[in-house]
């Protein structure tokens, strides 16, 4: 993906059922969306590890790394749906890994939805990473995992945070791709599933 410097993988554009799924689980408490969800995500991680880095996905380890919601969303909906979201894609594959929280968010984040281009970028840089977190995953192949990507900011800041403290970004997955009209570039990811 332009920018990034690591490749990206979508599950589908954010529209249609894909698009009503994810809001109803994160926003309304559609639990049972969590397993379908899941199996969406795990076709992009697949993706990331098989197809761009040939490693038997079942035999090495993972980390992967889910980027953080503001703590009041995080309070508001009771749980951190990328993380679950991401453990489910792990065990739909069967792929010894886990999910770290490595990163947070720090104090003046807000929301992404309804900010331009630029001020997505600025909000983004309120990310840290998490210092216990750097020992593992400076072992391991690191993946960033989001729910929807826009323009790319927040996986781009993502990587470089993580990469200035020496943990190397294989990749990046998310669920769904939201394609803006006004963003500086245009991502290039990779959609792995049907839309909708």
């Amino acid at each position: 993906m332009p920018g990034l410097g690591v490749p990206g993988y979508a599950a589908g554009r954010y529209e249609g059922v894909l698009r009503s799924v994810l809001l109803a689980y994160k926003n309304r408490g559609a639990y049972r969306y969590e397993r379908h969800l899941g199996r969406r995500l795990a076709g992009p991680l697949l993706n990331v590890l098989e197809a761009e880095y040939r490693l038997d996905a079942r035999r090495h380890r993972v980390a992967l790394v889910p980027l953080p919601s503001r703590r009041r969303s995080e309070r508001e909906r009771g749980f951190r749906h990328v993380e679950v979201i991401a453990r489910r894609a792990l065990r739909t594959l069967g792929v010894p890994g886990s999910v770290v929280p490595a990163l947070r968010a720090t104090r003046g984040r807000t929301g992404q939805v309804g900010l331009g281009p630029l001020e997505r970028e600025r909000n983004a840089r309120r990310v840290r990473v998490r210092r216990g977190a750097i020992a593992y995953l400076t072992r391991v192949p690191v993946v960033l995992v989001d729910d929807v990507s826009t323009t790319g900011a927040t996986l781009r800041v993502a990587t470089e945070v993580l990469e200035a403290s020496g943990v190397r970004v294989m990749g990046a997955v998310t669920l769904c791709l939201a394609e803006r009209r006004d963003a500086p570039q245009k991502l290039e990811w990779n959609l792995t599933g049907e839309r909708g």
